[in-house]
């Protein structure tokens, strides 16, 4: 029997800085184009939860999980199917079955055809890419990820888009090329990255435009992560005319040459971020950063040739902060470069440093119950040498 479902996207309080919320509208796109009846509310912009509906579908990141519970209660207590996905659930979805007896089933890693064929009534055991309970046991089945292109585009139609302050959040790939940095939870959250093809990246901007939305951020995990993609995207930008105005999530120092940030600037790029972290070429090597001082100082004199704003992304009262810190606020200034962000070191589920922490006896899993929206690091692990890190570097 098919079923109606409500997709919910959590208030994550992160400010009046808001997007809609891409991977919900993916859901939606995908139940839509099968003749599900589906709704999708975000929170973010106040809205109510409350329509009639038979499955409630929860995105769920670490930092909001809380409301997200307090959702999925609400849900249950109402009769509802109960179902979360997301970097939560797809990295924690044991524990969150075994604690949360109000949430039926977690979808792990991607969730287009999962909460597609939960909606067409298909039983958990028979659907790829979900966890759920059988009997006493809390069992999951194996994903399957998709080919990216077969995936109809997010529904950026339903938006009204005079709500968010961002615009459009669009995504070349899934993953991240890289995928070691101690402190980042993106490769066991997606595994290997996952590329559309260019054409199919080029008519969901094509689409967007005929919506009225000239600008729009491209916010994978590592944009140049394929040159040979990312060329034929670019390229494909400029020849259809979709060079007008642009952001870049995040890429990696090692993976651009000149030439590359030269079409990234024709293409229409008005600011690239990199995931640079720290300054210290003994912190690069701990964070297992893969790439060097020298490569960061290379990446943005090639975008200041162009005239391509930059920003990097910096972590502060990390590991050895004391001795880290000094030396990268240093090299912020001298560089004359925008912080894109500068946080506290963060520990979020499925990543090496999380590991660390549990085997040095700092956090366990239990943590996850209590309030705090995600670990903040004190130092707790500065007594480690490069040689107990080399087994956290994958």
């Amino acid at each position: 029997m098919v079923k109606s479902i409500l997709l919910v996207s959590p208030d994550s309080r992160q400010g009046t800085y808001t997007n809609p919320p891409s991977g919900l509208l993916y859901l939606h796109a995908m139940l839509r184009a099968h003749d599900i009846q589906v709704v999708w509310r975000d929170e973010n912009q106040g809205d109510v939860v409350d329509v009639p509906h038979d499955i409630t579908g929860i995105s769920m990141m670490t930092s909001n999980r809380h409301r997200a519970l307090e959702l999925a209660k609400q849900a249950k207590d109402a009769g509802r199917t109960v179902i979360v996905g997301g970097p939560h659930p797809t990295l924690m979805w044991e524990h969150l079955l075994r604690n949360y007896p109000f949430i039926d089933a977690c979808v792990i890693g991607d969730g287009e055809y999962p909460m597609l064929e939960i909606a067409q009534g298909k039983r958990f055991e028979y659907v790829a890419g979900v966890a759920f309970r059988s009997g006493r046991e809390i069992v999951h089945t194996t994903p399957v990820p998709p080919r990216l292109d077969t995936l109809p585009f997010p529904s950026f139609d339903t938006v009204d888009f005079s709500r968010y302050v961002g615009g459009a959040r669009v995504f070349f790939s899934r993953g991240c090329a890289w995928g070691k940095c101690m402190f980042c939870s993106v490769a066991a959250t997606w595994g290997a990255q996952r590329w559309r093809s260019p054409g199919n990246m080029i008519n969901e901007m094509l689409w967007l435009r005929s919506l009225g939305q000239e600008g729009f951020a491209l916010y994978d995990d590592c944009l140049t992560g394929n040159r040979e993609l990312i060329v034929g995207l670019l390229n494909g930008m400029i020849d259809n005319n979709l060079n007008t105005m642009w952001w870049c999530g995040t890429t990696r120092v090692g993976m651009v040459d000149r030439e590359l940030i030269g079409l990234i600037k024709r293409a229409g790029c008005q600011e690239l971020t990199f995931g640079v972290e720290t300054a210290h070429p003994e912190a690069m090597k701990v964070y297992a950063k893969g790439q060097t001082v020298e490569q960061a100082e290379q990446a943005i004199a090639w975008c200041k040739e162009v005239g391509l704003r930059t920003s990097v992304l910096m972590i502060y009262n990390g590991l050895r902060a004391r001795e880290f810190d000094p030396v990268s606020h240093a090299w912020v200034a001298r560089m004359k470069v925008r912080e894109g962000s500068a946080n506290e070191l963060q520990i979020f589920p499925g990543t090496p440093l999380y590991k660390a922490m549990v085997d040095n006896g700092f956090m366990d899993d239990h943590f996850w119950l209590g309030p705090e929206p995600f670990g903040i690091y004190r130092g707790q692990l500065d007594h480690l040498g490069p040689q107990d890190w080399a087994k956290y570097h994958g």
